[in-house]
């Protein structure tokens, strides 16, 4: 088993927080590169996966993305995702 983290309420709440800070998709990837001490970041192609409302959107992500969000957003973590456990095939990580 490995850990994730689920998106809350759909991805409203990433929704609501880069909406009031006016942080775009691109900033949000800016800033995860450079608080990642590996210099990777998230994408902003995983974020707008996370917030999407459509039929698209993605639920779950890594515990390090979760984390790389919520500091390029500012907000703690646990405001926008809540863990969950996955069972993985063997093999798989």
């Amino acid at each position: 088993m490995r850990s994730a983290r689920v998106r809350l309420d759909g991805g409203k709440p990433i929704r609501e927080v880069l909406k009031s800070s006016r942080i775009t998709l691109q900033e949000v990837e800016r800033r995860s590169k450079d608080i990642d001490p590996r210099g990777k970041g998230v994408s902003f192609q995983l974020v707008a996966f996370l917030a999407s409302e459509e039929s698209w959107g993605r639920d779950t992500t890594s515990p390090r993305s979760a984390q790389l969000i919520a500091a390029a957003l500012g907000v703690p973590e646990d405001r926008l995702f809540a863990s969950e456990s996955v069972r993985t095939r063997k093999g798989s990580a």
